[in-house]
């Protein structure tokens, strides 16, 4: 592991605030354990705890490698103890507002990267909040939001829109338990003679425009945000957060008609018996 530099006593007090809040008394004990880390206040409540097992391993090994490593245990993304991704994504906010502060950031893959230092408080809480007023601003579907918060925090944005793209496929496959990918799965969902998804009666030329619509949106998207990024050159540019905000729209508004949609039994079964013939 590269050297981290050492962290202020203030800032261990605070990444031991918020990691104390996420963790029982017992995953502390075993955690600081497995580390090979001091845990001699086990009276004492949890964020001092981990406090001064933080302050007792930058005296021994004079670096603060060690409190980045507490962090990687605890946002492990096989980890046990969030509640739900949005729990994460939140916590991890705020790890990275205080983090940030010595040029280093904890990224999805639930390991600390070095980045660009911000050079104040002030300056780390407009970086980590931007994305969450972006969001509201537009309005943009919850679904988009659980799934790459930090890579818009991280500003990579082709990243931001394959995930976003993503999340529509994971939705679908959810809905429907039909285990398919991309346009295949798009095709089988949407085919007018059997609809497996359907938010309309298809009665008349309208409605199948409508319907069409809704499959051609979800193709786009697949077409924008599922092509490999080894693709040189790419097709669109995301050089900016403001045009990486204008196509998660369009994923936005493809979450919002899902919300209207409901399943077709009749023909997702005749679907699924077609499958196993």
């Amino acid at each position: 592991m590269t050297y981290i530099n050492k962290f202020n006593f203030q800032s261990i007090e605070t990444i031991s605030l918020i990691l104390g809040n996420i963790l029982t008394g017992s995953k502390i004990t075993s955690m600081l354990n497995h580390l090979g880390l001091e845990d001699t206040f086990q009276k004492d409540t949890k964020w001092k705890r981990l406090s001064h097992s933080m302050i007792a391993s930058q005296s021994r090994f004079n670096c603060g490698n060690k409190i980045v490593e507490i962090i990687e245990y605890i946002f492990h993304p096989s980890s046990s103890w969030f509640i739900d991704l949005n729990h994460y994504n939140e916590e991890m906010s705020k790890i990275n507002k205080c983090i940030s502060l010595y040029g280093l950031e904890l990224k999805s893959d639930g390991k600390i990267h070095l980045t660009k230092s911000t050079k104040s408080k002030r300056e780390a809480d407009e970086k980590y909040d931007l994305l969450k007023s972006k969001l509201h601003e537009r309005n943009i579907h919850s679904e988009i939001i659980k799934f790459c918060t930090q890579d818009i925090v991280s500003e990579d944005y082709f990243s931001i829109i394959f995930e976003a793209s993503k999340s529509i496929y994971d939705r679908i496959r959810k809905m429907t338990g039909i285990n398919l990918d991309g346009n295949k799965l798009i095709y089988n969902c949407f085919d007018l003679k059997y609809p497996i998804i359907v938010f309309n009666s298809l009665r008349d030329e309208t409605e199948i425009n409508l319907y069409n619509g809704l499959k051609n949106v979800l193709l786009s998207i697949g077409q924008i945000g599922r092509n490999p990024r080894a693709h040189t050159p790419k097709i669109y540019s995301y050089e900016n957060l403001d045009n990486c905000l204008d196509i998660l729209n369009l994923i936005s508004f493809a979450h919002k008609m899902l919300d209207q949609c409901y399943i077709n039994k009749v023909a997702l079964k005749h679907f699924m018996d077609s499958q196993r013939s």
